[in-house]
């Protein structure tokens, strides 16, 4: 009987071991998120873009989110971690026939952040 609680807990503790070493890198946690929203527009004809693939990347390396825009041009982000009241994300904003548009932004989790307006340009007009 001694000898099957023996193993017993020797399985037990190297059960815990293995688990423990095999959770890899923890995940981080933010104390904050943000909300922020913005318009992408065609630079040409100054008209709303519909469907355009907006995508978010935290650069606390948090992770990174996409959505897209609406009938308006208007995208949405929510609850967007960030370490500390104010982060920095960047936005990639694609949409097949214009030029993608990369920029890097400061947003806070104190209110709803408008971001300028996002103007894309046609493909045509890529130097």
């Amino acid at each position: 009987m001694y000898k099957y609680i023996l193993l017993m807990f020797f399985v037990f503790l190297s059960s815990i071991v293995i688990i423990l070493f095999s959770c890899g890198k923890p995940v981080e946690h933010s104390l904050y998120s943000a909300n922020f929203t913005g318009t992408v527009i065609d630079a040409d004809t100054l008209s709303p873009i519909e469907g355009a693939v907006v995508r978010c990347r935290s650069l606390d390396n948090i992770g990174d989110t996409t959505t897209v825009t609406d009938t308006a041009g208007i995208f949405w982000f929510y609850r967007i971690p960030i370490h500390t009241t104010w982060g920095t994300v960047e936005l990639t904003v694609t949409k097949f026939g214009y030029i993608e548009f990369k920029k890097q932004y400061k947003i806070n989790s104190l209110e709803t952040v408008k971001i300028p307006d996002i103007y894309l340009f046609p493909e045509s007009k890529k130097k």
